[in-house]
């Protein structure tokens, strides 16, 4: 039976039951359900899934245009068929735009389905050492012992990582101008986290009085400190060695081995230009909305003199800094001029996508036009969502589709106080 005369016999038996019944509320319900089938019959669910669109510039995309996009174009969270690389070691530094790389490789990883590796717990491995294998879900590969992707908090240690991930795995790292990152990881873990040494701390100027004396102010324990030469501790520098600069300089020149690429976050779009490059992924992969930002609650301001006091005091993290902002401006020279017609092209496309998720549009995409650097692509409801992830959600989303993949392979994942059934209902536990 087609389903024109599906949809008229639908009609008439309705009628017969109105002219049965006079309670308006049943008439009432009967009249919704009636509106619902027409417009389910009517207008094709083709139609219904891809209009209305919007492209770049904000006008509406035929439907002609909504076939092409069918055809050759894809959406944020769309896998595309080249040779693009899948292994991946991100070195989540702390406040230093890491969630923001976080949020673009694990979309990438989750819309690929690559076996992530992911804390059973939480949304980091460790802030405090290099361990990571008694804290993690197994793969889901033949080889339960390796995985594709990582890009959570902890010690940077290759030695210790490498066995995990295949051979040809790309390490990525990111470091920030460390005034800025030290004044943002003492607010962010003073007042949002309360951090014990921190909050402990007097003043109206809490960090001109750290920068006083940062000695005795510095928590007890290296580990656990966010603001003793932070970032060389997240790339794994010994703080045992923290005032020898020659072991130091030996040590740079061992993450130019160990590390392919360090990204700068004040060249934050250059810098994922060049990481897109380097991994073969479409410009529709580094797409971002900033997360994580955390806004500053106070109009601390700071002079030349608490600088140098700062530069003195981390000296490991302005080498650390210096060293890869070189080696990073000397690759964007190497790119020639057409490297910065790229970087704002880049930037008027992510305009245009953080407008768009911030607008309502019901139900449509927006169109992102070829250029010379990229094919066409859209970007839709759903890739807006994903884009406005913090850490914790879109670990969540990527552990639940992990654990399903478990599930369907029968490899057990649950600690031992845990039943099945708990762990697949919850399966951060």
């Amino acid at each position: 039976m087609s389903w024109k005369r599906r949809y008229f016999c639908f009609i008439l038996r309705t009628n017969m039951l109105l002219r049965k019944r006079n309670n308006r509320y049943r008439c009432f319900v009967i009249i919704i359900v009636i509106v619902l089938v027409n417009l389910v019959f009517i207008f094709p669910p083709a139609l219904l899934l891809h209009t209305p669109l919007v492209s770049s510039n904000g006008t509406l995309i035929s439907q002609t245009q909504s076939n092409m996009v069918d055809k050759g174009n894809h959406s944020l969270i769309t896998s595309l068929p080249h040779a693009e690389v899948r292994h991946i070691v991100f070195l989540k530094v702390h406040k230093a735009a890491g969630t923001t790389v976080m949020n673009i490789i694990m979309r990438f990883a989750i819309s690929r389905n690559l076996s992530i590796m992911l804390p059973r717990t939480g949304n980091m491995f460790s802030q405090y050492n290099q361990l990571i294998s008694r804290k993690a879900l197994p793969s889901f590969h033949e080889d339960k012992r390796m995985f594709d992707v990582f890009c959570n908090h902890v010690i940077f240690n290759k030695e210790i990582m490498a066995p995990f991930f295949p051979i040809d795995t790309v390490y990525i790292g990111i470091v920030r101008q460390p005034f800025d990152q030290f004044v943002s990881a003492f607010v962010y873990y003073r007042n949002l986290y309360q951090v014990k040494y921190l909050v402990k701390i007097p003043g109206d100027n809490p960090i001109k009085t750290y920068l006083s004396d940062p000695v005795l102010y510095e928590a007890k324990k290296l580990p656990h400190s966010f603001t003793n030469n932070r970032m060389a501790f997240d790339f794994g520098y010994p703080g045992v060695d923290f005032n020898n600069m020659t072991k130091f300089r030996e040590f740079l020149q061992k993450l130019d081995k160990d590390i392919n690429f360090v990204m700068v976050v004040e060249l934050f779009d250059e810098s994922l230009i060049l990481m897109m490059k380097l991994l073969k992924w479409h410009i529709k992969d580094i797409i971002y909305i900033k997360r994580n930002s955390f806004k500053k609650s106070h109009n601390l301001t700071f002079s030349l003199s608490e600088k140098i006091i700062h530069r003195r005091w981390a000296k490991l993290d302005y080498a650390l800094y210096n060293h890869f902002k070189t080696i990073l401006i000397t690759k964007i020279k190497s790119a020639g001029p057409k490297f910065i017609h790229e970087v704002r092209n880049f930037r008027t496309i992510r305009t245009k996508v953080e407008t768009f998720c911030k607008q309502y549009y019901g139900s449509g995409m927006l169109m992102i036009e070829e250029s010379e650097f990229h094919s066409p692509f859209f970007v839709r409801r759903e890739d807006c969502k994903f884009l406005k992830l913090n850490a914790f959600d879109i670990i969540n989303i990527a552990r639940q589709k992990h654990t399903a993949r478990l599930d369907e392979l029968g490899i057990t994942y649950c600690p031992q106080n845990k039943t099945t059934a708990e762990c697949r209902k919850y399966p951060h536990l």
